[in-house]
């Protein structure tokens, strides 16, 4: 399984319950010894997407880090 990172926008992280189940997800891969992580960015789900080719987008720039830096990889 390749490090995965979970985007949820800010406006739908209730409603439906994807943060609830992102964090489920990357807790799991995390006990697994798999690099995860969960991150919130403004807006909602298609505005995130839509924005991702700005200038300083949240969403782009939490991608990014990631692939950089992926958290709690494996040290194996």
């Amino acid at each position: 399984m390749p490090p995965t990172l979970v985007v949820v926008a800010r406006a739908e992280r209730f409603m439906p319950p994807v943060m609830e189940q992102g964090a489920r997800f990357v807790r799991r891969l995390l006990e697994l010894g798999i690099a995860a992580d969960l991150v919130l960015v403004p807006g909602k789900h298609m505005e995130s997407i839509a924005a991702l080719d700005k200038p300083g987008d949240p969403a782009f720039q939490a991608i990014r880090a990631f692939i950089e830096h992926p958290v709690g990889a494996r040290s194996d």
